[in-house]
């Protein structure tokens, strides 16, 4: 229980510390140089491709995305390397 003068509660406090408040705008730092922004490697426009429209099973549609068909990119290279970039339409 906590009298009228609130002893309980200062018991429970932590005792006064002579902290003084730091002022971070009053300190200086070593200025370190900055590193150099590089700007990202571009890439060069994504190749031109367009998914076989005449495909009629999972498997080929398979092979198309993994290996690619006749000559073609593999389309799971095009999405990892471009994004939907290399879509058209």
């Amino acid at each position: 229980m906590e009298d009228k003068s609130g002893a309980a509660l200062r018991s429970l406090q932590h005792p006064r510390r002579n902290h003084q408040p730091v002022n971070i705008n009053n300190h200086h730092q070593a200025s370190l140089p900055l590193p150099q922004q590089q700007a990202p490697p571009s890439l060069p426009p994504p190749p031109l491709y367009r998914m076989s429209r005449g495909i009629k099973t999972i498997t080929y549609r398979f092979r198309e995305w993994c290996d690619g068909l006749a000559g073609g990119y593999p389309v799971k290279t095009l999405e990892r390397q471009w994004g939907v970039k290399w879509r058209k339409d």
